[in-house]
C-alpha cells in the first residue's frame, strides 16, 4: 500500500478551522508530481489545511489514494508520473479523477498558470445537474486566491474550445460526469488543458 504522511503546513489563521480540513497529494518522485506537491502545499497553507501525502510505494497505488480521498476536501495529483512519457496523461488520473470521494485537482500545464500568477479561474457547465457544484467550487477557490470567475456556458459555444482559450486562467473547473467516470469534456481538459483541472465530483 502506499505511504502516507501528514504534513502540518504552518501558517497562522484567525477563526476556528473546519473539521476535515484535509488536502491530500500523491507523489511518486517524477517532475509532475513535484509540481502537483507544490501546488497542493501552497493551497493546503492558503485554506488552513492539512497536506497528507501519498506516496507511490505499490505498483497499483489507486486504492490508496482513493481511501486517502474520503473525508478529504482535495486530492491533487500531477499529470503525469514516473512511468510515463512527456506526452499523454498519467494511468492513475482517469481512475482517480472519476472515482474519489472528493474533489480532484489535476496539475497540468504552464508554468505562469501552475504558479496562480493570472489571477482568473473559468468553469465550464452545460446545463446538467452538475452545473450548481461546479460553480460553487470555483466561486470557492476564486475567492481563496482572490481570482476572478469566468463561467463559460453551453450558449457561448463549443465547450471543448473552452479549454483551449484558458491560456489566460490559473484553474479550469469541470463536473467529473455521471457514475464514476470522467465526461468528454472533463477528460478533453485532463488531457489538453493549458492550467491546472479542478473536476468536481457528483454531490
Amino acid at each position: 500500500m502506499p505511504a502516507t504522511a501528514v504534513v502540518r503546513v504552518p501558517e497562522p489563521r484567525t477563526g476556528t478551522r473546519r473539521p476535515c480540513a484535509r488536502v491530500v497529494v500523491g507523489i511518486d518522485g517524477s517532475y509532475w508530481s513535484d509540481m502537483a506537491l507544490t501546488w497542493a502545499a501552497r493551497h493546503a497553507s492558503r485554506t488552513d489545511a492539512d497536506l497528507r501525502i501519498v506516496s507511490r510505494q505499490d505498483p497499483n497505488p489507486l486504492p490508496g489514494l482513493l481511501a486517502a480521498s474520503t473525508g478529504s476536501r482535495l486530492l491533487v495529483l500531477g499529470c503525469r508520473g514516473d512511468q510515463h512519457r512527456a506526452f499523454g496523461l498519467g494511468a492513475l488520473v482517469l481512475p482517480v479523477a472519476g472515482s474519489a470521494r472528493c474533489d480532484t485537482l489535476v496539475v497540468r500545464g504552464r508554468w505562469h498558470a501552475i504558479a496562480g500568477h493570472q489571477g482568473l479561474v473559468t468553469a465550464i457547465i452545460n446545463g446538467g445537474n452538475q452545473d450548481t457544484a461546479v460553480l460553487r467550487a470555483a466561486n470557492r477557490i476564486a475567492k481563496v486566491y482572490g481570482s476572478a470567475l469566468r463561467v463559460h456556458t453551453r450558449s457561448d459555444g463549443n465547450a471543448l474550445d473552452a479549454v483551449f482559450r484558458a491560456t489566460d486562467s490559473d484553474i479550469l473547473v469541470v463536473a467529473r460526469g455521471d457514475a464514476a467516470r470522467c465526461g468528454t469534456v472533463t477528460r478533453f481538459a485532463l488531457h489538453h488543458a493549458p492550467c491546472p483541472v479542478l473536476v468536481v465530483r457528483q454531490r
